[in-house]
């Protein structure tokens, strides 16, 4: 069985840095739960709404997954956030997705 290279210190920086290249406020972060990294420096990143995935390196690479690029970061982070990007995630979805707005499992 596979085991991720780090799925105990989230590093949120590789998606601030997204977020903040498309134009996004950085409190879209809050819409994502770190997941783990894996292979080394590639950060998945679990919209709350909707359950897919962005993958981000420190380099701004990404991938909506393990096999295939996107084509580009805004729609990357669009496909994540539900295809239009316009997915808002309040307090009461938080708490029934059981997960904190740090972006932790509760």
């Amino acid at each position: 069985m596979h085991n991720p290279v780090n799925y105990t210190n989230p590093d949120w920086m590789p998606l601030e840095r997204a977020i903040g290249a498309v134009g996004l406020p950085r409190e879209v972060c809050e819409e994502f739960m770190w997941m783990f990294e894996d292979p080394a420096e590639v950060h998945h990143y679990k919209h709350r709404a909707t359950r897919r995935y962005v993958m981000l390196n420190f380099h701004d690479v990404w991938e909506a997954n393990l096999t295939s690029r996107v084509g580009g970061l805004h729609r990357a982070i669009a496909y994540a956030r539900g295809v239009d990007g316009i997915i808002h995630v309040d307090a009461n979805c938080i708490e029934q997705l059981g997960c904190s707005p740090g972006g932790h499992h509760a």
